[in-house]
């Protein structure tokens, strides 16, 4: 395959597993708008505002600077587990730091403790899969990249259709299920897609040479 073949061929690929998530969000719109109350709704566009804060300074630039070195190193395994091991490190800190103070920073982003609880499981997972999602990209593996990418999404939508459509509407009967609190099966949807993400990439957490720059 020719330079500009496999050029276009990646960007395709890599184009579709970053705006096929976009497009998934605008499908689950009027399922949102259909079945959150106002105050659901206002609790679901907080959470991944401060998901999104989270996600940029727990990663504080290591994608980039991977990417950086990584293309002028001979030794890629080392820059490889020095991303790997940094993010980890700092992850597991920010986690520990995040139970032990949970009540109170709860309550200071002024989101339930439950919210609060899923939306740190997500950000560690989400962390945790940066390097490896890097590591996909610069060793040139686009369709593995793009195929958990998508898998990623399915498993928050379909999760969302279930949630929130399939047993309302097929009166299906689940002891945990609780019709007054609607909003948080989007966030544990989310926290399943990003649980299963992780499976996925777990072989790049057993990865042999583990050793730093």
């Amino acid at each position: 395959m020719s330079v500009l073949k496999k050029f276009f061929k990646d960007t395709i690929i890599y184009g579709l597993a970053t705006v096929l998530p976009r497009l998934m969000n605008f499908v689950l719109v009027p399922l949102h708008i259909g079945n959150l109350k106002t105050t659901s709704f206002s609790d679901n566009t907080t959470f991944y505002i401060y998901a999104a804060f989270f996600n940029v300074l727990l990663t504080y630039g290591m994608e980039t600077a991977f990417f950086r070195f990584f293309t002028k190193s001979k030794e890629k395994d080392k820059i490889f587990s020095t991303t790997f091991i940094s993010l980890v490190v700092t992850t597991f800190l920010f986690l520990i730091a995040m139970l032990l103070y949970s009540h109170q920073l709860s309550s200071m982003f002024g989101i339930s403790q439950k919210y609060f609880n899923l939306l740190i499981g997500v950000i560690v997972l989400d962390t945790l899969v940066v390097a490896p999602f890097a590591y996909l990209r610069a060793t040139g593996r686009p369709i593995k990249f793009a195929a958990i990418k998508i898998s990623n999404i399915l498993i928050y939508v379909l999760l969302n259709y279930f949630f929130l459509w399939c047993i309302p509407k097929f009166n299906l009967s689940f002891s945990w299920y609780d019709t007054s609190d609607l909003v948080q099966y989007i966030f544990i949807a989310n926290l399943a897609a990003s649980a299963v993400t992780l499976l996925l990439l777990l072989p790049y957490f057993l990865k042999p040479s583990f050793t730093l720059v």
